[in-house]
């Protein structure tokens, strides 16, 4: 399913898996308290934020995906992705710049980020880097 000829519906599979994923992880966290509750108990952690973040990028992911109609290119979908991805970094690198970076916040920003490029990734892997040498001990 990688690579230039993965297709809108292809992509839309997989966010819709990982949307599943995340969101069992997520449960996972919060047992069957609403977020918005841990959060005013004062009980947030990094995982939960993480996978709050990434639950909404994919989100974002699914939007985009379903506002492209008819058949859809891949530098298309990859312009939409690399915008979407451009907010996600901003946002991070703007709390991790504080003089004092609110962490859960940090981890939440990480994780949009992170969806949005495994969505790339998915889209458009990276290439395979040729074996290296090993160089010989013997001299």
């Amino acid at each position: 399913m990688t690579g230039p000829n993965v297709s809108c519906s292809e992509l839309r599979d997989w966010v819709e898996a990982k949307i599943s994923e995340v969101s069992r992880s997520l449960a996972g966290r919060t047992g069957s308290q609403a977020v918005c509750q841990i959060h005013k108990q004062g009980r947030v952690t990094g995982g939960l934020k993480y996978d709050e973040g990434q639950l909404v990028a994919l989100n974002a992911v699914r939007r985009l995906l379903a506002g492209m109609a008819g058949p859809c290119s891949a530098e298309e979908i990859a312009a939409a992705l690399e915008a979407e991805r451009a907010k996600w970094e901003s946002n991070l690198a703007g709390h991790q710049a504080r003089e004092r970076p609110a962490l859960p916040w940090v981890a939440y920003y990480q994780g949009g980020l992170d969806a949005v490029t495994s969505a790339l990734n998915v889209l458009t892997p990276a290439p395979e880097s040729p074996p290296q040498a090993i160089p010989s001990l013997t001299g």
